[in-house]
């Protein structure tokens, strides 16, 4: 599902000092590196710091959840939040919301609408979104291809 939430439909998640979150800086690279290598088993997604905010939740020096910038794009005033991630024994207690509110919070602040992609099985997932003010925009179909030529 696609899913986009505006500066109208925002809601900020309330943190009530229970965890450590915050804008991951490029010192953070090995921690997010090490993260989204045991997410996505993937060398690749630390490289996409530069694209634009990633906030973390951090427990003991440990990232264990984790949401970013998947694009910008200025010229349309659209915005994407992607690799958003959650250690699996953290998972149930409000870190996706968490970390989800805090990238969007901050595009939101130059950009009228962000988006972000979701399973359209992952009920949690979509109900985290939601609790942010997220609203289902339509279906798509992703696939992998290879060009040829």
């Amino acid at each position: 599902l696609r899913m986009w939430a505006t500066k109208e439909s925002f809601a900020e998640p309330e943190n009530n000092g229970n965890f450590d979150l915050r804008r991951l800086r490029p010192r953070d690279k090995e921690a997010l590196q090490e993260a989204y290598d045991a997410a996505f088993g993937t060398p690749t997604a630390a490289r996409l710091m530069h694209r634009g905010p990633y906030f973390g939740v951090w427990k003991r020096n440990r990232l264990i959840s984790v949401a970013g910038t998947h694009f910008i794009a200025p010229d349309i005033g659209l915005t994407a939040i992607g690799n958003v991630w959650t250690r699996p024994r953290f998972r149930g207690k409000g870190l996706a919301t968490l970390v989800v509110g805090a990238v969007t919070r901050e595009l939101l602040a130059d950009y009228e609408v962000v988006v972000l992609s979701v399973r359209e099985d992952n009920a949690a997932a979509k109900a985290a979104y939601e609790r942010v003010g997220y609203r289902t925009h339509g279906r798509f179909w992703q696939t992998r291809g290879r060009w040829k030529g």
